[in-house]
């Protein structure tokens, strides 16, 4: 028992990053998500995959990235904001819009991320404050 819980300690700290930083002052894990995600607009999906990254970062909630081929991708329109955050990079931003319902500045993808987070090229996130995100099995 004890060798197959020194495994799993293993395992469960090799995404985390260290950016010049301690791995307790910051550290970033990246693994596939249980369940089916979905992110929603009023009542339509603007996302739903099986393939979703969940990527936790330091004492932040789960922030959920889909697939660009799993995002309504009619549903984005690219804005000329941008961020940068030191252990990512550079995000382009994105407004959603689904019928009537206009959320600017909602989505976020790093087309060229830092390479110890290249997992999340090509990917979607939406704000959770803007864009319900639920689990399939919470739908």
């Amino acid at each position: 028992m004890a060798y197959c819980d020194a495994i799993r300690d293993v395992l469960s700290s090799i995404r985390e990053i260290d950016m010049g930083h301690s791995r307790t002052d910051h550290p970033i894990t990246i693994s596939r998500a249980d369940n089916v995600i979905l992110a929603k607009l009023g009542h339509v999906i603007v996302a739903k995959s099986a393939a979703t990254l969940a990527l936790k970062e330091a004492s932040y909630p789960i922030v959920y990235y889909f697939p660009r081929e799993d995002v309504h991708v009619a549903a984005l329109t690219p804005t000329d904001r941008q961020t940068h955050c030191p252990y990512k990079g550079d995000a382009s931003l994105y407004t959603v819009t689904v019928d009537e319902h206009v959320i600017e500045n909602a989505a976020w993808s790093y087309e060229t991320p830092i390479r110890s987070v290249c997992e999340i090229a090509g990917h979607v996130a939406f704000y959770p404050g803007e864009i319900e995100i639920t689990r399939q099995a919470d739908a």
